[in-house]
């Protein structure tokens, strides 16, 4: 069924619609639906990315997955993610922060992580997890020193 609005695309939402008193559904394909209000249209964080003025592109040796296809879709093989880092890394910059993993704890500072560890320390408790508690009793007790 196509679309009520463009009478172009496939419809893959009907929306409810009052009509000289009758509820009817009204087709809609998604990007008229995005126009019109109805939906947010879906984020993809590699878009906009790709800016690059060469004419050619680098392919994937695994999968062949061009460097137009992985900036648009943000997916392909593990190969992929090695080829095409330098797209990934300010991807990944920009949604955490920074490239490397960081524990809960290195996300803290100071007095928080001895906070954080304090509430840890007390959940243990409460579940009778002695050898867990002295664990991080001992770690509070080596942070405060």
């Amino acid at each position: 069924m196509l679309c009520a609005i463009c009478g172009k695309n496939q419809a893959v939402f009907k929306l409810p619609a009052n009509y000289n008193n009758n509820l009817v559904s009204l087709p809609l394909c998604e990007e008229c639906a995005v126009k019109l209000g109805f939906i947010k249209p879906a984020v993809n964080h590699f878009t906009g990315v790709y800016k690059t003025g060469r004419s050619e592109q680098r392919v994937c040796p695994c999968c062949r997955t061009t460097e137009r296809e992985f900036s648009k879709n943000g997916a392909g093989c593990s190969e992929c993610y090695k080829v095409f880092k330098d797209i990934i890394k300010p991807v990944i910059v920009k949604i955490h922060g920074d490239v490397k993993h960081k524990t809960s704890l290195e996300n803290l500072k100071g007095d928080n992580i001895v906070k954080s560890l304090e509430m840890q320390l007390e959940e243990a408790k409460a579940r009778n997890d002695f050898s867990e508690a002295q664990r991080i009793f001992d770690e509070i007790q080596r942070r405060k020193s």
